[in-house]
Order: C-alpha cells, then sequence, then structure tokens
C-alpha cells in the first residue's frame, strides 16, 4: 500500500496514523479469513482509479531483482477478494514520483527515504512507534535493497524474530541494541547507526587483528592540549582482555550486533569502533608485550582529543618512494594532487576504509 497504492504514495494519507489504526484490530482475530476481511474492508477506504489490462513488467532479463510480489496471488492465504484488491493495486497507474522515497539522481539511485516523520519527542516503552521502526526497516530492505537477494536467511521470517525483540524495549539503549540486531541481518559494512560513538571516551591506540589477535599498531594524532599524555600502550602490544573479558569472548558477545560483509570487515569494524572504548574514563586491559603478559589500568581520553581518525590522516595523498615507487594515500587530510602523467614503474594504493 505504501509504495505502490497511487493516493498513498502520492502522500494523501498519514500512512503511519493509518497503520497505527489498523494494527489493534488485527492483534486477535479468530481466523485468517476473519482478518482477510478486516483488511478489505480497511484497503476500500483508499480509493483509486483502476487500469484495465495485464500486468506486465520489462523483460525480466535486464532485471537482477524483481519485486517480491508473488505472495499476494496466494489465493489460499488471503482469499480471493484480498488477493483481487492488492492486484489491483499492483496495476494502477502511478505517477513515477513518490512521496516517501527520492530515487533521483542527485542520490545517485540510492533510495532516501524522505517525509518519514521522526518522531523525536517519542520516549520509551512505546509498543505502536517501536514496531513501526521495525517495519520501516524491514520495508527499506524488501522494496529498496539492491543486495537483497544475496541474504542466506528469509527475510520474511527475520521480520518475525524480531518483533518479539521490539516488543520488549523499555529503554532508549534498548531501541538502539534492537535496532543494530535487525540491521546486521543484512550483513552489509555500509549498514549502521550513525551520528558518533554511544561512548564517550577511548584509549587513542589504533587497533587492528592480525593473525586472529588485537594488536596496537599506532597511536592517533591528538590535539596540542592532549600531546602530552602519557601512553601505556606501544606498537606491537597484544590486547588480551579488557576489564577482564577476554578478547575473543568480546567479539562474540557484540558480533550479533554489528553488520559486516565478512569477518575481516567485521574485526576491522570490532577493533577501531568497539575494544577500547568506554563510558568511562578508566579501562583494565591486559596485554602481552614480548612475551610477557602485563595487566594496567589504563586511562581514557574524550573522543574529541582525536586529530584525525584511522581513516583519515595527515599523510599526503601523493609520495614518491624509492625504487621509483609512486604512494598514493587515499585517507589524506592534508590533500594534494595527482599527477597529471605518472611516470613511476610501480603504484601503491591505499584506501584505509577499505583495507585493514
Amino acid at each position: 500500500m505504501k509504495y505502490y497504492h497511487p493516493s498513498v504514495r502520492a502522500g494523501e494519507y498519514d500512512w503511519d496514523r493509518e497503520l497505527l489504526c489498523i494494527m489493534p484490530s488485527l492483534v486477535s482475530l479468530p481466523s485468517k479469513e476473519k482478518r482477510n476481511e478486516v483488511l478489505v474492508k480497511w484497503i476500500d477506504q483508499f480509493d483509486f482509479k483502476k487500469k484495465n489490462g495485464i500486468y506486465s513488467l520489462c523483460a525480466s532479463d535486464s532485471i537482477k531483482l524483481l519485486p517480491d510480489l508473488d505472495w499476494i496471488e496466494d489465493k489460499s492465504n488471503l482469499g480471493t477478494i484480498l488477493s483481487d484488491r492488492l492486484k489491483e493495486i499492483r496495476d494502477a497507474e502511478r505517477d513515477t514520483a513518490s512521496y516517501y522515497v527520492n530515487l533521483g539522481v542527485i542520490n545517485m539511485g540510492n533510495a532516501v527515504f524522505e517525509h518519514e516523520e521522526r518522531y523525536s519527542k517519542c520516549t520509551f516503552p512505546n509498543i505502536d512507534y517501536q514496531l513501526l521502526s521495525l517495519f520501516r526497516l524491514w520495508n527499506a530492505i524488501q522494496y529498496y535493497f539492491p543486495y537483497k537477494y544475496l541474504l542466506k536467511d528469509n527475510w520474511n521470517e527475520i521480520l518475525l524474530n524480531h518483533i518479539p525483540l521490539f516488543l520488549e524495549i523499555t529503554s532508549r539503549m534498548d531501541y538502539e541494541s534492537a535496532l543494530k540486531r535487525f540491521i546486521a541481518e543484512i550483513h552489509d559494512t555500509h549498514a549502521g547507526i550513525y551520528g558518533g560513538p554511544t561512548k564517550k571516551y577511548l584509549v587513542p591506540v589504533v587497533i587492528r587483528f592480525i593473525e586472529g589477535k588485537a594488536v596496537v599498531t599506532e597511536y592517533y594524532e591528538l590535539k596540542s592540549e592532549f600531546k602530552e599524555e602519557k601512553q601505556i600502550l606501544q606498537p606491537g602490544d597484544v590486547i588480551l582482555r579488557i576489564n577482564s573479558e577476554a578478547v575473543d569472548s568480546i567479539i562474540k558477545r557484540i558480533t550479533p550486533y554489528i553488520s559486516a560483509s565478512n569477518e575481516a570487515s567485521l574485526l576491522r569494524r570490532i577493533a577501531v569502533d568497539e575494544l577500547l572504548w568506554s563510558n568511562d574514563t578508566l579501562l583494565y586491559v591486559d596485554y602481552e608485550r614480548n612475551g610477557v603478559v602485563e595487566k594496567s589500568r589504563i586511562k581514557c581520553l574524550p573522543n574529541r582529543m582525536r586529530e584525525s581518525t584511522i581513516f583519515e590522516k595527515p599523510h599526503p595523498l601523493v609520495t614518491v618512494l624509492p625504487s621509483d615507487i609512486l604512494y598514493l594515500y587515499l585517507g589524506s587530510n592534508i590533500g594534494g594532487k595527482v599527477p597529471q602523467e605518472i611516470k613511476a614503474k610501480k603504484m601503491i594504493t591505499s584506501n584505509p576504509q577499505l583495507s585493514p
């Protein structure tokens, strides 16, 4: 209805309100036949001009992923009347523009969900709006995620599995955890909750997973007021435990909340965004240095102390290395210009966002 019905997709109705109004009527129905009857009556409130003719798509060999609409043909589940109503909506004449979704060139074809009310004053628990957020996310993937065909698990079952989790939310922290867990189901490194880390403090060292171990590789660049802070951890140290919890245990505990395309991406996100972050100003860290295990109470600094992130450093864009090798560092925050003509024998390109 939201993305296909001509009047609804044109923004003529407050569709969140319509959804929240119909949901209580569907909770305790005695049979699917009664459910279908309620839905037909509800759908018939939203009139539109019906189209005569046979439904058709463009040639299927030019489409990688077809809309997942086969379910509306299931008359054994939906009944004849409801199934026919949904097919009429599918076949309806529609303007190309949608009130809710912008697929314009300015967004490079990405779906941008405009005109979705934020409900910024909503407090928890609020079951209606908790479910609404889940349904919004599920629909975004169902109708607009270009890699949906790569998902290993059944997307309908994933929705059913997460409804109980969203019903159990009692606080904003619960809400964010439920969102992260749901988003992780698509296994896409680009997906997540953005807007800054949820924890305030950080031990200012860079961690990378090397041969399965969390290894300190370098220091973050610090702002001037923090440059004199003593660093206890050193490059080469292997982090073993944080606040008495083994690193392997931490990975296992937080993996369900991180969306990552593969194991390397997962470990990178854990190393950069999770391991040495805290809401306290101190962390207890067990680490191995030169074969000796040591334990220290380490001071954390505010996130704002970093001059740059792991993905953005004050290295020049272009450097000429010995043996006539050109090094192109795409994470440069000081800029530079790529030569019009490259005469170097070899070139190395580094993109810190992609490679650990």
